[in-house]
């Protein structure tokens, strides 16, 4: 569905939501809704709630809809009040209620969409989390038998081996599958802990290594420059920064015994830091559990899985 016909459709709901409060009927604006979440995509809806909030701030001043849901066979609107801090659930016969204030005394709603940072989270009536839109538009579903899903924002969907799924206030998910802890951090980040050996990796909103640990307690830390190339390296040999010589020639120097390697170094996504220098003879790998290899090895996850050189 493209811009033009999602922006359509959230016209239309802006429309029957006037007339419904002048009605005191939502049926109209609760289907609209429903159907759109139906045959959208989870990216699609997302815009469609986006361009529906736009078009209904004269309806609903200091308000955010954020879905519909289903309560004792009732289906009913779920809105933000001012500040996006509580939610409130809307039955179609009371539209009245959608003239504020009253909204701020509905809170602890259980069985209820809400909006936790910018995750859009599903709460059933033990006040157990069952599906949660994350940033990326993914939507993770939790089935009657307590496994749960991931339909991605292309459609397609899986089963996955997800437990103890939880969103933070702030919007930050976490979950466990299999020995690994993973954080979508609210900020962006992404980490992934493995509790079994436990080597963490952390990676900023544009997928570069921020820290970096073995599992002995050891973790490296990385910096990047303004046009993203790493400049800075905090690990098992101590700080280094990367500096040109007279020349422009690219040396890193240990800031604490002052020790300069003429060549470069690079970090692939799981931390590994790799060496060249400048003449081309000599090339590193220290892995981040310690270890330092001769040659250029690609690792993840400890283990070289591509040969580039000895």
């Amino acid at each position: 569905m493209n811009d033009k016909e999602i922006q359509a459709e959230a016209h239309k709901a802006s429309e029957d939501l006037k007339a419904g409060k002048d009605k005191n009927d939502l049926t109209g604006v609760i289907h609209d809704i429903e159907d759109a979440k139906s045959k959208m995509t989870p990216q699609e809806y997302r815009k469609y709630l986006d361009d529906l909030n736009k078009e209904s701030s004269a309806s609903l001043p200091q308000m955010q809809i954020e879905g519909t849901t289903v309560q004792g066979g009732k289906h009913k609107l779920v809105v933000n009040d001012e500040g996006h801090q509580q939610t409130a659930t809307v039955d179609a016969h009371e539209a009245s209620r959608l003239g504020g204030p009253v909204l701020a005394t509905q809170k602890d709603v259980h069985g209820h969409s809400e909006k936790r940072g910018d995750v859009a989270v599903d709460v059933n009536d033990k006040g157990e989390i069952t599906s949660v839109t994350a940033r990326s538009g993914d939507v993770f579903d939790k089935g009657p038998d307590g496994k749960w899903s991931v339909t991605h924002t292309d459609g397609t969907k899986e089963t996955v081996a997800f437990e103890n799924v939880n969103v933070d206030a702030k919007g930050n998910l976490s979950y466990d599958q299999g020995f690994n802890h993973i954080v979508q951090g609210a900020d962006g980040s992404l980490s992934n802990e493995d509790r079994g050996d436990g080597q963490k990796i952390l990676w900023d909103k544009n997928g570069k290594v921020l820290e970096a640990s073995g599992g002995d307690g050891l973790t490296r830390k990385f910096n990047y420059d303004d046009q993203g190339q790493l400049d800075q390296v905090d690990g098992r040999l101590g700080h280094w920064d990367r500096k040109t010589d007279e020349a422009g020639n690219v040396q890193w120097v240990n800031k604490d015994n002052g020790e300069v390697w003429k060549g470069d170094m690079t970090v692939d996504r799981d931390g590994n830091i790799h060496y060249k220098s400048r003449d081309g003879k000599t090339e590193w790998t220290f892995t981040r559990d310690g270890r330092d290899v001769q040659g250029n090895e690609d690792y993840f996850w400890g283990l070289p899985i591509v040969k580039k050189s000895r």
